[in-house]
């Protein structure tokens, strides 16, 4: 161990507060140089007290265990304490080569500043300006936004609001776009548009309360959070305000101005026509709800929830705490002797559990924000971005946690304190649960787009050109003669009163001929003629009546009807008036279709079929009797067994009718060589 300088003397400049009382006081100590703050408990500033630059570390030693006797710091631990000191620059020392040192510590925090967001892509921070001016230039409207009153009325309009969606949710339900549009195109500009706004504002809540409350605030900049630009804000100076509720006012001012955010962006909901703004709205709650419930609100991350915990529990430093705590549990399992338990503001289990559940919350945290970004990126082939930045956060973890192991196992084996069986023991376990996690296969995951059938289809096209007078409306179950629309054909209804009126002419005409029969039996010759003229005219008019009842559209067995896929074809003539959509839906009633239009399908739903497309590489490692989970665009939360009853041999060369215009699908080029077609069966 390097030997320090004999008289260690701290910085008079520091600024010392002191937070709660008794047990449980701590000082919070600022260097105006950098603006840093450090935590210390009473005893560590007992000893600080002592560092005056006259005294030696064994006089320190010996005036501590007068003050402080059967105190478990000895004089290598009161050498490491004040080590850590001088490295942090709050001890000054006459000791050769510590300017030169002093200025390598901080060219590297130079660098990792500069350099740091390599280890770290999803969060980079970019420093810009100091927010006092602004601050103090707003600090009326945080002076409203923050008087209790206000506070309780915003409190109030959230759990009203609630209550009234939870009440309401099948109509609240109904104003929500469809997964589908909300992701699609240009969508995704809104997502990150709101995602910005929303958390500039957050932390512009953060930066106004502790300008409010702790007269102060730290820089504002820059922040890149999972590859969107938003703001961030230092506010470290609240460590220095001495009343704890002020704290946690601060660390919670981001969410109180989320749920303002989250209040007007369902009340815009509510009375928004259009998807856009919908689309807009929905985004905002999003952000406001979820994702701060996941990440700013969760005390598992070290966020905003993290640092109201804290301060609520009175626990500072919690995750340090946490992480000492399990370091203890973890020496007393492989030491050989007990070691010293370390002074700690709760207890053993409860620091030990936040350990692990944090831990693992985070990581599922990355993977899930991993998948997201892949899920947004992989359309435009952009899936390396994600790798790059799993392979350097995990080498980042990995190194951290096989340095740290490394270098306690090697201290403990040198000082003899390592229980060599146990953690031989401990070690074979591990990595025989590696072996066996490396060694049970995985399934692989395949996403691809598809297009929704049934085996047994029976297609219905309209079988004259006419007007539709009755339609179902909209997709349901039929039974076999129910009627599924109604067409009126202007050219066969003018057919039949051409039929009727020739049949008419002709019966009048054989009933004259009978009249003149009595004057001349020469008109009983043209009688015969003329009755067979209305046999087969009448023969034509039932043949009429006939393709006049195929008018009338009906299903010849039980099943479900759908109706044609949508289109935005318009009808060629500008007489006749037009259908959109479907033309079977309610809106098209009274409208024109011409004949042979696809109006919809008879089809079996307990046979569904899907074609699925994918790329060459992709279908090498399927084959036939391989389970797949389908998911419907209309229902993406419920997922559909079923199994591959045949792959394509040939790929295509067209995009499917019902697959053009989606962007997800069209993010893989398509040609030969490029796309094959998989079908599979549910």
């Amino acid at each position: 161990m390097s030997t320090i300088v004999t008289f260690p003397r701290v910085r008079q400049d520091l600024v010392w507060v002191k937070q709660g009382s008794g047990a449980t006081a701590r000082w919070i100590v600022e260097d105006p140089l950098n603006g840093s703050h450090y935590y210390f408990s009473m005893f560590e500033r007992e000893l600080i007290e002592l560092l005056s630059g006259e005294h030696s570390i064994t006089d320190i030693c010996n005036l501590l265990m007068r003050r402080k006797p059967g105190t478990s710091w000895s004089q290598d631990k009161v050498r490491v304490f004040v080590q850590l000191l001088v490295h942090s620059n709050l001890v000054l020392v006459e000791q050769y080569g510590k300017g030169q040192r002093l200025a390598e510590n901080a060219s590297l925090e130079l660098s990792q500043l500069h350099w740091g967001w390599l280890r770290n892509p999803l969060a980079i921070r970019v420093p810009l300006f100091r927010p006092q001016t602004l601050l103090q230039f707003l600090d009326p409207i945080a002076k409203l936004l923050f008087h209790p009153l206000v506070i309780a009325t915003v409190c109030f309009a959230a759990i009203f609001l609630a209550m009234l969606v939870y009440a309401r949710w099948t109509d609240f339900e109904s104003l929500i776009p469809s997964f589908k549009t909300m992701f699609v195109g240009d969508r995704w500009v809104y997502l990150i548009l709101s995602l910005a706004i929303v958390k500039s504002i957050h932390e512009l809540g953060h930066a106004l309360a502790c300008y409010r409350f702790a007269g102060k605030c730290g820089e504002i900049g820059v922040l890149i959070l999972a590859f969107t630009p938003c703001l961030y804000c230092d506010v470290s100076p609240s460590w220095m305000t001495s009343e704890r509720w002020k704290r946690i006012v601060i660390a919670l001012a981001g969410f109180y101005f989320e749920l303002i955010i989250s209040i007007f962006a369902l009340s815009a909901l509510l009375v928004a026509k259009d998807d856009t703004s919908r689309a807009f709205s929905i985004y905002l709650l999003f952000i406001c709800t979820i994702g701060t419930v996941a990440l700013n609100i969760n005390p598992l991350v070290k966020y905003d929830g993290y640092f109201a915990l804290a301060d609520w529990l009175r626990i500072p430093n919690l995750a340090d705490q946490a992480t000492e705590a399990v370091h203890y549990l973890m020496k007393r399992s492989f030491w050989k002797s007990v070691p010293s338990r370390p002074t700690l503001d709760g207890s053993l289990f409860f620091l030990a559990s936040y350990w692990c559940l944090s831990l693992a919350y985070r990581v599922v945290l990355f993977f899930a924000l991993l998948w997201g970004v892949n899920l947004f990126l992989k359309p435009y082939g952009l899936e390396f971005v994600v790798y790059y930045v799993a392979v350097i956060t995990l080498l980042v973890w990995f190194r951290k946690a096989a340095s740290a192991a490394f270098n306690a196992i090697v201290r403990a084996s040198a000082s003899g304190a390592l229980h060599k069986k146990r953690a031989g023991l401990t070690a074979f376990v591990l990595c025989m649960a590696l072996f066996v996690f490396a060694a049970v296969p995985f399934e692989s995951e395949i996403t691809a787009r598809g297009v929704v059938g049934f085996s047994e289809m029976e297609p219905f096209f309209a079988p004259y050109s006419g007007r539709i007078t009755e339609t179902l409306g909209e997709p349901q179950s039929v039974h076999a003669q129910q009627v599924v629309a109604k067409l009126k054909s202007i050219d066969l209804e003018q057919r039949r009163i051409q039929l009727e009126g020739e049949i008419k002419r002709l019966k009048q005409r054989i009933s004259l001929k009978r009249d003149l029969a009595t004057l001349d039996p020469e008109f009983d010759l043209q009688i015969p003629v003329l009755e067979e003229s209305i046999r087969v005219t009448e023969s034509q008019l039932v043949a009429l009546d006939a393709e006049i009842d195929l008018l009338q559209i009906t299903a010849g067995k039980d099943g479900f009807w759908f109706h044609a896929p949508p289109t935005d074809e318009e009808f060629p003539s500008a007489v006749l008036p037009k259908w959109y959509g479907s033309p079977l839906e309610k809106q098209n009633i009274g409208s024109w279709v011409e004949k042979g239009t696809l109006l919809g399908w008879l089809v079996d739903r307990q046979k569904p079929r899907f074609e699925l497309y994918l790329s060459e590489s992709d279908v090498s490692l399927l084959s036939r009797s391989d389970t797949v989970w389908i998911r419907l665009d209309h229902d993406p939360w419920r997922a559909l067994k079923g199994v591959i009853v045949d792959v394509g041999s040939e790929p295509i060369e067209e995009v499917p009718t019902a697959l053009i215009g989606d962007w997800q699908f069209q993010g893989t080029r398509l040609g030969p060589d490029k796309e094959s077609l998989l079908q599979s069966v549910g």
